[in-house]
């Protein structure tokens, strides 16, 4: 009877004792992310420089905001500029692109602007749309909507 009952007392203790890992921890289920929905990471005010396999610069960005959702596979941002360099260097100089959203998938690269996107070279060429994407692998820049140029 006594070892049955040290049995019984082990395993609430172990219970107990589990029950404050998972407080401690903060484990969520899958597909939550972050706290209370919450990005894994926020930023407010920062950059973001992504480099092809070869090391050179691909693109430059700089945003109001920026956050991670790693579950997701998506980095977002806000009030963003973005400039695309040349694959060659001593090329053209960089593709300015100004949006009000993008995001990014983390694995493929590939961005989607939301809202108005204002692109321009330092030729002059300026051409303006709504919403658009920037194939990381094709390094093409498309519209979603008629381009004003």
């Amino acid at each position: 009877m006594r070892r049955a009952l040290g049995g019984l007392a082990g395993l609430g203790g172990l219970s107990w004792l589990l029950w404050l890992t998972v407080q401690w921890l903060q484990i969520e289920p899958p597909g939550v992310s972050g706290a209370a929905g919450l990005p894994d990471v926020a930023v407010a005010g920062g950059r973001l420089k992504h480099y092809t396999p070869q090391g050179a610069l691909a693109w430059s960005l700089s945003a109001e905001a920026i956050e991670l959702d790693q579950r997701a596979r998506t980095t977002r941002a806000r009030g963003v500029t973005i400039a695309f360099f040349p694959p060659e260097p001593g090329g053209a100089g960089p593709l300015r692109v100004e949006a009000q959203a993008l995001s990014m998938d983390t694995l493929s690269n590939d961005l989607t602007f939301e809202g108005r996107v204002e692109a321009r070279d330092e030729l002059g060429l300026r051409f303006q749309t709504e919403g658009g994407r920037w194939s990381d692998e094709a390094q093409v820049l498309e519209g979603d909507a008629p381009v004003q140029v």
